[in-house]
């Protein structure tokens, strides 16, 4: 009865001594997950300050109005968001183990099956590359889109931000902007009945 006990505790006392063994390793490790990580969110926060010096110098030039600069640093800096999360999660994987270059060939594979269900996802990210391109819109601009008005607070690569003069926000998918009516460009007309005595 005695040694029955002894094995039914034996491999319980092997897990816990290879745990307390692991156990500098994993530290270790959650250690230099945790300064990537820091390293990864100051590294996001200077790219984000050079984007937008760099567009503030060079951005407004003649061809460029100040607000399709302002455009340019939003869609600039959400691509640059993404990659760097991106980097900084295949670097934390890679920590731990994780074959990243297998994950990105199984990614690669899946994606193509995934992007026949995120269909509207890319039409999102398309219609916003075109609306940079195009400049139909900016940033600041007083617009209409698909019957909502409101200034133009953010065009990113996946949605536009317009807020209306209620104050209230409404976050449009790039792919869905249909007819759009920019009430700031160019000229408009006004028609003033003024009464004379």
């Amino acid at each position: 009865a005695v040694s029955q006990v002894g094995d039914m505790f034996e491999p319980a006392g092997d897990k816990a001594t290879s745990f307390l063994t692991s156990l500098p390793l994993l530290t270790t490790k959650l250690l230099m997950a945790a300064i990537s990580i820091f390293v990864g969110v100051l590294l996001i926060r200077l790219g984000r300050r050079v984007i937008a010096s760099i567009i503030k110098k060079h951005g407004a030039d003649g061809k460029r109005t100040v607000h399709q600069a302002e455009t340019l640093k939003s869609l600039v800096t959400s691509i640059f968001n993404y990659i760097m999360y991106f980097a900084i999660i295949t670097s934390v994987l890679s920590m731990f183990g994780v074959n990243v270059t297998s994950l990105l060939a199984v990614a690669g594979v899946g994606g193509i099956a995934i992007s026949f269900g995120a269909q509207t996802l890319v039409k999102d990210i398309i219609s916003g590359m075109f609306i940079w391109l195009e400049g139909n819109i900016a940033v600041g601009d007083v617009v209409t889109i698909n019957s909502l008005s409101g200034v133009v607070e953010k065009i990113d690569i996946r949605t536009t931000t317009i807020r209306d003069y209620n104050g209230n926000i409404y976050v449009i998918p790039n792919g869905d902007i249909r007819t759009v009516t920019n009430m700031s460009r160019d000229f408009k007309r006004a028609i003033v009945d003024v009464r004379c005595p």
